[in-house]
């Protein structure tokens, strides 16, 4: 194994300095010269200082009579000149014995030096303006000084001037070990690298993996003593190593060849010097286990928030390898499909990714030239491939060397990096959906593309980032194909009207209807005759025209729009009756008649889409999994809860055996929930919510509004099923992510205390349940207003409150604030007022005060007459009330005479 290449050495340029007129001797050597910025003392900011490093102490800062010996010494003058010139230093730090030296950031952010020296009571703060890191590795590579012990306490006070700061308080002490984890290498070490890995696989033409190249080139060249290679640079050569501005990811098993060639291809890009932090180059590989960063992370997790991401966000910016991954025995290349780079599927470099992202460092992709040769052919023949790969990423489960690597991973997310695996994978999911665009408008600039292949190509480019997720983006894209399509082909083209219908559908996702209205209607029309036409895109215009109106509330028009994109179809020799697109529309026909309130037209469409998508994309398909959903809503609306809960879990059953379906499982539990709750089955709904829960905090993670909503989801069930106590304790869960997310004066935070209120009325706790239920009012009453309804509806729940507590007085002041509400916003001849007419009686009745109560209940029962009609249930029971108070009275009359 040859030994690493030697570097040049770099020389410190000489400084002429004279001693107050003392000869210079031999034993005075010059180790550094340079401005150095200092702050403390009389000066509150970063003053500019002469500094030179010397092995002795100058005569005019000694004490009196006394030898001291050689020593380090860092003296500084006013000025350069005074310096040179022979002018008095204005002080000096004795770098003592045991001294050490460690990288820190001001607030202000720049980069300094912390000079600590063990006995002494103060720290020393210094900033290099030129030659940072020459001045670090000298001060941190000098040996301590021999007659240290003997130093005088008087020179410490003669240093004073020198950013005397009171003693750090921080708990541990970065080691100059630990600082060169922040430092990283130039492409030229890279070269080097490159060269001594050849050198180890003469002839080799397979592919040499990362790991390859620690064991037989990185770990043999760094031993006797044990160091990181970057170290074993520094000590040939300090110029070929800096501060790490650029954190590479990359995967172990990847082609490592591959992986240097892209870095010093990517360094060329760059006219400023570009320090690699390579995890394999820049921490010592001896005392590393597996994949990664280091072996301290299997035993904490934390270590990854504390100290690595830590070196990330130092970097600014990212450079992700995605190259891939060395071919396996057995494995059989295939040319007909896009592979994900081995990026896309290692648990480390997802979580180095959310990391960046996160943090909002700059993050670029780059690959090596096989990869970009694949992912340009699969832009034009094969762009799911690429859609899929990008979609399909799972940190939850990402692979990685070691099982304890994962353990870390796992914890890293759920406690440390409080993210959950969905937030994680949008991430990295954002960083690749940058790499596809970054390689798609490179392969536009470097490849002559005829008109057809330069519109194709934006359009794939289009479709893979409306799909994964960037619209923006994406219509760029598109709009690029369009022009091209009609300056080539022209605006009756069927391509061009397939762009028209793609840009349409990227507008309505925006929800900019308008003009995705404009634009799906321009797939109508032929111009040249000015005839409406119909084939597939017309059908595919007429049934996204149809979604645009059905968003919009104008189910009528929908419908309309829906039976011509389905006459279209079942005329058209390429689609036909049988076809998966119209089983599409007739989906869309069952929703519109669904939110119309035609459940049964609803459901006559739903199960003919039902039938064809289980002839022709089977039972197990995710389309027929949300036809059976769709049917389990309308039976759900239709209080037909068996059948609802029948069709809800064979949508649930096909749901879970397909992967990245997490939203549609936590939607599909909800569901369920929600109807085992209206047919009366506590356990089951419960069990339905908590299931959704534990997606949600995978999918958003515990502290955003989405686990609030499934939280409340659980309080009700527990309320519904008189466990009041565990009620209160998912409202109080789903309070506190309201108050950590919108604040205490959201409309949402107000819905929190209300629930809290009515559970602990529930409970019998009416003291903290009108506590809540006023907090509830007062956010109410500032965001709504205090004439508002949902105001009204607090004033009603404070009223209920102290009722339940007999305090009548009170509770009529606020049913009566709420009838005052309801008359002015629904007038007297309204259900809600009726109510509140009712509230207001039955007061006064408990209060003894039956005239009154049968006064305001008999304007109860005249509202819900007029409203309801004489033989509606509500109707009833007010009717049945009001002679009870009646008969009541009369009785109470005959008594007294």
């Amino acid at each position: 194994m040859p030994d690493l290449p030697e570097f040049a050495s770099a020389n410190v340029p000489p400084v002429v300095h004279s001693e107050s007129n003392e000869p210079l001797t031999p034993k005075i050597e010059l180790l550094k010269a340079g401005f150095i910025g200092k702050e403390g003392h009389l000066f509150k900011t970063w003053r500019s200082r002469w500094c030179i490093l010397r092995s002795i102490l100058p005569s005019e800062l000694r004490p009196k009579g006394e030898d001291v010996g050689t020593t380090h010494v860092l003296v500084y003058y006013k000025s350069k000149h005074d310096a040179v010139t022979g002018g008095p230093p204005c002080g000096a730090h004795v770098i003592a014995k045991g001294h050490t030296v460690t990288t820190r950031t001001t607030r202000a952010g720049r980069d300094c030096l912390k000079i600590e020296t063990p006995g002494f009571d103060k720290v020393y703060y210094i900033q290099p303006f030129t030659d940072f890191d020459g001045w670090l590795k000298v001060l941190t590579d000098l040996e301590p000084p021999p007659n240290s012990d003997s130093l005088h306490p008087r020179m410490v006070v003669a240093t004073g001037a020198l950013s005397p700061v009171p003693n750090a308080t921080e708990a541990t002490r970065t080691s100059h070990q630990e600082t060169t984890t922040r430092r990283g290498v130039s492409a030229e070490v890279l070269q080097v690298l490159v060269v001594a890995i050849q050198r180890a696989y003469p002839g080799v033409t397979g592919d040499i993996s990362t790991r390859n190249a620690v064991t037989d080139v990185v770990l043999p060249a760094t031993q006797n003593p044990a160091m990181s290679y970057l170290q074993k640079v520094e000590r040939a050569n300090h110029s070929f190593t800096g501060v790490a501005n650029v954190f590479v990811s990359h995967a172990w098993n990847c082609n490592v060849l591959q992986l240097l060639d892209t870095l010093i291809q990517y360094s060329k890009e760059h006219t400023k010097p570009v320090f690699f932090w390579l995890d394999f180059c820049c921490l010592n590989q001896h005392t590393m286990q597996g994949e990664g960063p280091a072996v301290s992370r299997r035993s904490d997790g934390g270590w990854w928030t504390k100290s690595f991401s830590d070196v990330i966000r130092a970097c600014k910016r990212m450079l992700v390898v995605a190259a891939p991954s060395s071919p396996r025995a057995g494995d059989v290349p295939s040319a007909s499909m896009f592979v994900p780079p081995m990026v896309c599927t290692r648990a480390w470099c997802l979580l180095e990714m959310a990391t960046a992202v996160t943090q909002k460092i700059d993050v670029v992709v780059r690959s090596p030239p096989a990869v970009v040769v694949q992912l340009h052919d699969a832009f034009v023949h094969d762009a799911d491939s690429v859609i899929r790969c990008i979609n399909e990423i799972n940190s939850e489960t990402a692979s990685a060397s070691e099982h304890d690597d994962l353990v870390c991973i796992w914890q890293v997310i759920e406690v440390d990096f409080r993210r959950s695996y969905g937030e994680v994978n949008e991430c990295a999911r954002s960083v690749l959906r940058g790499w596809v665009a970054h390689y798609g408008l490179h392969h536009t600039t470097t490849h002559a593309l005829s008109g057809a292949e330069e519109a194709n190509l934006a359009t794939q480019l289009g479709n893979i980032l409306q799909r994964s997720g960037d619209v923006g983006k994406a219509i760029e894209f598109f709009n690029k194909s369009l022009a091209v399509q009609l300056r080539t082909l022209g605006v009756e083209h069927t391509d061009t009207k397939s762009t028209y219908v793609k840009l349409g559908c990227a507008y309505e996702a925006l929800g900019k209807y308008d003009r995705a209205t404009e634009l799906f209607s321009k797939a109508l029309v032929a111009p040249s005759e000015g005839n409406v036409v119909h084939d597939a895109h017309a059908a595919v215009a007429y049934l996204h025209l149809g979604d645009v109106q059905q968003k919009q509330g104008a189910y009528d028009r929908a419908i309309e729009l829906y039976e011509k994109a389905l006459q279209t179809q079942l005329e058209s020799p390429d689609i036909g009756p049988t076809h998966p697109d119209t089983a599409t529309t007739y989906n869309s026909l069952g929703l519109a008649h669904k939110q119309n309130g035609a459940y049964h037209v609803a459901l006559e469409h739903y199960s003919t889409a039902l039938r064809i998508r289980r002839a022709t994309l089977g039972d197990n398909h995710l389309a027929t999994g949300a036809t059976y959903n769709n049917i389990g809503g309308v039976y759900h609306m239709q209080n037909s809860y068996d059948l609802a809960v029948e069709y809800y879990q064979k949508a649930l059953d096909i749901l879970l055996t397909h992967a990245g379906e997490e939203a549609a499982v936590e939607t599909t539990h909800v569901n369920l929930g929600s109807v085992c709750q209206q047919k009366g089955d506590g356990p089951a709904a419960i069990r339905h919510y908590e299931r959704a829960l534990a997606v949600t905090v995978r999918l958003h993670g515990s502290d955003q509004l989405q686990t609030a909503e499934a939280y409340n989801h659980l309080g009700g069930a527990h309320h519904n099923n008189g466990s009041y106590a565990n009620a209160v304790g998912y409202y109080h869960s789903a309070l506190a992510i309201m108050l950590n997310v919108v604040g205490t004066t959201h409309p949402n935070t107000a819905l929190a205390y209300n629930n809290l209120g009515g559970s602990y009325q529930k409970n019998g706790n009416y003291s903290k349940a009108i506590d809540y239920y006023t907090r509830s009012m007062d956010i109410m009453t500032k965001a709504l207003g205090s004439g508002h309804p949902v105001t009204a509806t607090s004033y009603h729940n404070i009223g209920s409150a102290y009722e339940s507590l007999g305090d009548y007085d009170s509770a009529l002041d606020y049913y009566s604030k709420c009838l005052s509400i309801m008359l002015t916003a629904n007038g007297a001849v309204d259900a809600n007022t009726a109510s509140a007419f009712a509230n207001v009686g039955a007061v006064h009745d408990k209060r003894g005060e039956s005239a009154k109560a049968i006064e305001y209940c008999t304007k109860a029962h005249d509202a819900l007459t007029t409203a309801l009609g004489s033989d509606h249930p509500s109707t009833k029971r007010a009717e049945k009330t009001l002679a009870a108070m009646k008969t009541r009275q009369q009785q109470e009359h005959s008594a007294t005479v």
